[in-house]
């Protein structure tokens, strides 16, 4: 999803029948695909839309990213965020969860004790700080 257009380059992934792409998406149209889907993303070469990491964790998402993009570390587990050169490691975190349900929710689990009971102390301090 993207709130601009898309390159064309990018819109050529549309072809495979497991990608949907959505240009030009409302702020109606990414809070609805949060809510619906399983995991999110966070590969954007650029600026964080709509705190998208944050309302994917609060929404019981599984966060992926890569090292040169990801937006919010504190609400992604550490091994889910790839080197930029292992972009096949991610695929297959994808690919694994995806037919596992069990291994799906361990790294769900994983991803949520970051703020639950075993979570960092410094990281509940910055985001209470947040709101301060």
């Amino acid at each position: 999803m993207a709130r601009t257009e898309m390159s064309a380059r990018l819109l050529q992934l549309d072809m495979h029948d497991n990608v949907e792409l959505y240009p030009a998406s409302t702020v109606e149209d990414i809070v609805e695909a949060i809510n619906k889907t399983d995991y999110l993303l966070d590969i954007n070469n650029g600026p964080e839309v709509l705190d998208t990491v944050r309302k994917a964790f609060l929404s019981h998402k599984l966060i992926l990213s890569m090292n040169d993009f990801v937006h919010n570390k504190n609400y992604i587990a550490r091994e889910n965020i790839f080197a930029n050169d292992q972009f096949d490691l991610l695929k297959d975190k994808l690919q694994t969860t995806s037919e596992n349900k069990f291994q799906y929710d361990e790294e769900l689990t994983k991803q949520e004790t970051i703020f639950g009971p075993e979570g960092q102390i410094d990281l509940y301090q910055k985001v209470f700080s947040e709101f301060s």
